[in-house]
């Protein structure tokens, strides 16, 4: 049985779910490994080939685990440290597996990833991982908190906080997590996953020029010295457009949109690692 282990800040061919860091920072993460069911693999006459890994949780951790084949059908559980087993199956018709839950032991997990005896192939398996403070929304519900929680969670695509907003087109999500100074906030995943923040939406040239300068502030009051600003030329979609980037974390840019109609839009956009 193999060791998994969960690293934050860097993703090395080893993984540990770390929980030393400050704790003003949100703990998500993503990794994903590509891996493969084999005559090399064991068997269990009760439920079939499978490679499993061990890895380290405490308590209310919540994780989202994914495994997909185009080669065979996979299916995996995990089990806790006192022996419960928790099942995740494809839906009809399809090879993706996943599981969501919250973690109800502190200890070591196991992580089995199956397949039928006669079957075999590569499979890619996805860990997405929050502790219990990154999971649950900024109370304070100011400017700063939100925008770092959303930068966190871009790390892991958003899809924590996906599951907890609501539809609002083919790839568009509602979210709850509200800024006060926005007019809505919402996740595209279209082409890009992409978490869009929108303070101005009207014809006011001037209310959005101040807007923009406001939102500007914020952001480079908000985030660290570790983070690079720049702005960029401006187009014929954009009037102003200036990007925050560092590294390992997602790229955030606010955006000054001016339409072919005389309206005007201000916007952050956190656009995920992937």
């Amino acid at each position: 049985m193999r060791k998994l282990i969960i690293l934050f800040l860097a993703v090395l061919p080893y993984f540990v779910l770390c929980q030393t860091k400050n704790d003003t920072d949100f703990k998500v993460q993503e990794f994903t490994l590509q891996d493969k069911l084999d005559e090399t693999s064991t068997i269990d006459p009760s439920f079939g080939k499978y490679t499993a890994f061990d890895f380290d949780i405490n308590n209310n951790d919540h994780f989202i685990i994914t495994v997909n084949s185009e080669e065979f059908t996979p299916y995996m559980f995990i089990s806790s440290p006192k022996g419960k087993n928790i099942f995740a199956y494809p839906q009809k018709g399809s090879k993706t597996a996943e599981l969501d839950t919250v973690a109800n032991e502190s200890g070591k997990w196991s992580l089995y990833v199956v397949c039928d005896t006669l079957e075999s192939g590569k499979f890619s398996l996805t860990i997405r991982f929050s502790d219990k403070k990154s999971y649950m929304f900024p109370t304070a519900n100011d400017f700063c908190s939100n925008l770092k929680y959303i930068i966190a969670h871009g790390k892991a695509d958003f899809k924590f906080i996906q599951k907890r907003s609501a539809p609002s087109g083919i790839n568009n999500w509602v979210t709850p997590i509200k800024f006060p100074e926005a007019v809505n906030t919402t996740i595209n995943y279209e082409n890009r996953n992409i978490f869009n923040i929108q303070f101005y939406n009207g014809g006011d040239a001037k209310s959005a020029d101040q807007i923009y300068s406001q939102i500007r502030k914020k952001t480079l009051d908000c985030l660290n010295d570790s983070w690079m600003s720049k702005d960029l030329t401006p187009n014929d979609t954009y009037q102003k457009y200036i990007k925050f980037s560092t590294i390992d974390l997602p790229v955030v840019y606010l955006k000054y949109y001016k339409n072919t109609a005389n309206t005007y839009r201000v916007q952050l956009e956190i656009e995920s690692k992937k």
